[in-house]
């Protein structure tokens, strides 16, 4: 797989000018920030991209979270069974990256992690497509439906 570097800017960055243009690397890992501004506002970042097509819309912000996966029936209510732990490997303002040790047969999944600044955060998440990459190692994508608040039900 070919991969390249390259440069991604806000969209409130002012136009460049040769002279004065500047990257910078976002600092704060995804542990550290608040949830809502991750999922709002991507700054400036050089990261790896790979030359397959880019599904989402806007930049994928790299972490890795362990998290708690629960599947969830159409009334939104939890599927019986255990929950299952998975790893948070990307996020963007509408879509979520997970890693996982078996195939996932669900659509819509809670998916809980904690970051320093936020504490527990909760996504309800519609999964999109699964992958086998080798034994016991899956990834999931999908879209975020939802970010529930301290206290609110998934229905």
């Amino acid at each position: 797989m070919v991969k390249r570097m390259i440069v991604t800017k806000a969209a409130s960055e002012p136009a460049d000018l040769p002279a004065q243009r500047t990257a910078t690397a976002s600092t704060t890992p995804v542990e550290d920030g608040h949830i809502d501004t991750l999922l709002r506002a991507l700054t400036a970042s050089w990261r790896p991209v790979s030359i397959v097509a880019e599904r989402r819309r806007e930049e994928r912000r790299p972490c890795d979270l362990a998290a708690v996966l629960v599947p969830l029936d159409k009334q939104g209510q939890a599927v019986t069974g255990a929950p299952l732990n998975v790893r948070v490997r990307d996020i963007s303002q509408h879509g979520v990256g997970i890693s996982h040790s078996d195939p996932m047969a669900h659509r819509v999944a809670l998916i809980e992690f904690e970051t320093r600044a936020d504490g527990p955060v909760r996504l309800v998440v519609r999964l999109k497509w699964c992958r086998f990459k080798r034994t016991d190692l899956y990834e999931s994508g999908g879209q975020i439906l939802r970010v529930l608040r301290p206290g609110e039900d998934v229905a």
